[in-house]
């Protein structure tokens, strides 16, 4: 399984990668996408995104954000709303979603922009509070909470995406075996249940249409990770 972060923000990121996203690998399917949730202690005064803007515009540089790790999705999609609402945020990064989670529901940070199925469970508690989606629609699990795009900037879209891949060169009647078999599981109703509790969105794709998303994610983010100055050894 390949994700946004192996096979796109890797090739972006890491100077020396071992791996090719685009020839090392034979694209089979997706199988789901999960959005990214920008949430916020209760401390902060904005119930919206829009009130998030207005409060960070007033105090540049003084509101902190946590990722999961420098060159994260995490951090990646926040960088992306900064440059959209031209706002002023100190990045903090930490060692993975449970420690991001963890300072941002004590107030050592004030937003995180997190993977929905790490932060879902506290946005659901109130104990943190979720001000937009990053997918291009709203989620089925938190169906009132606006998209970032809805809220202001169209055309903005962070989410992970989970795909199949095998090895290049893998003869093509085993890849249209795998496929046929992945996406019926995918699309299993037992198995869009578990998706969707989880706050994913069940999604299949064919080969093509994930090699042409993957080449085009890869532009997209390469130019985020770029602009924010982000390099990994």
């Amino acid at each position: 399984m390949g994700t946004t972060s192996t096979h796109v923000i890797a090739a972006g990121a890491y100077a020396n990668l071992k791996y090719d996203p685009n020839k090392d690998f034979a694209p089979i399917t997706l199988v789901a996408t999960t959005p990214y949730l920008l949430v916020v202690h209760p401390g902060v005064k904005a119930s919206s995104l829009k009130e998030f803007v207005a409060l960070a515009k007033s105090q540049p540089g003084k509101l902190n954000y946590a990722s999961a790790g420098t060159g994260t999705t995490t951090q990646l999609a926040m960088e992306m709303l900064k440059t959209a609402a031209g706002i002023d945020l100190v990045h903090v990064p930490y060692n993975g979603n449970g420690p991001a989670n963890t300072a941002t529901l004590g107030g050592q940070v004030q937003a995180l922009f997190g993977s929905m199925p790490a932060v879902l469970p506290m946005a659901k508690a109130a104990r943190l509070r979720p001000l937009a989606v990053g997918t291009a629609k709203r989620s089925s699990a938190l169906p009132d909470v606006p998209t970032v795009a809805e809220s202001g900037y169209p055309g903005f879209e962070a989410s992970l995406w989970l795909g199949f891949f095998a090895p290049a060169g893998t003869p093509k009647p085993i890849l249209d075996r795998l496929y046929k078999e992945l996406v019926g599981i995918a699309r299993a109703p037992e198995m869009k249940e578990q998706f969707e509790r989880n706050g994913a969105e069940p999604i299949t794709t064919t080969p093509a249409e994930l090699t042409r998303l993957v080449k085009t994610e890869i532009d997209k983010y390469t130019k985020v990770i770029r602009a924010a100055g982000i390099k990994l050894e």
